[in-house]
């Protein structure tokens, strides 16, 4: 019963540890968040900590998803939009890339901005 505690004990703070931990590696940089209507929102999208030569980055809107242009000279995704109704804007999307190590990996991200 004391093995048991022990067990459970630790595996919690283990868990729990390791969730607190951010482990994004995507960038987003914007000049700003705000812009008015019929003005571009534009982002550079960056992997962090990637041998990937050409990272794929995908964005989800409504059911479709749109693979995003990739800049080789900044190596960074383009994502280009054009502010058409006020409100908040929210899309998610993904990257796709190799790590450091080799492996092939898949971090989610979250592009924002607000239309005034």
């Amino acid at each position: 019963m004391k093995n048991s505690f022990i067990i459970l004990f630790s595996f919690l703070i283990l868990y729990s540890c390791n969730e607190s931990v951010s482990d994004s590696n995507v960038l987003i940089k914007s000049k700003n968040d705000t812009i008015e209507i019929d003005e571009i929102y534009k982002a550079e999208l960056y992997v962090l900590h990637t041998d990937s030569s050409l990272p794929n980055f995908y964005v989800a809107s409504n059911r479709d998803t749109f693979l995003l242009p990739f800049d080789e000279r900044k190596k960074c995704a383009v994502y280009k939009a054009v502010g058409g109704k006020k409100g908040k804007m929210s899309y998610e999307g993904y990257v796709k890339y190799i790590n450091q190590e080799g492996i092939e990996r898949k971090q989610n991200f979250q592009i924002k901005y607000f239309v005034k």
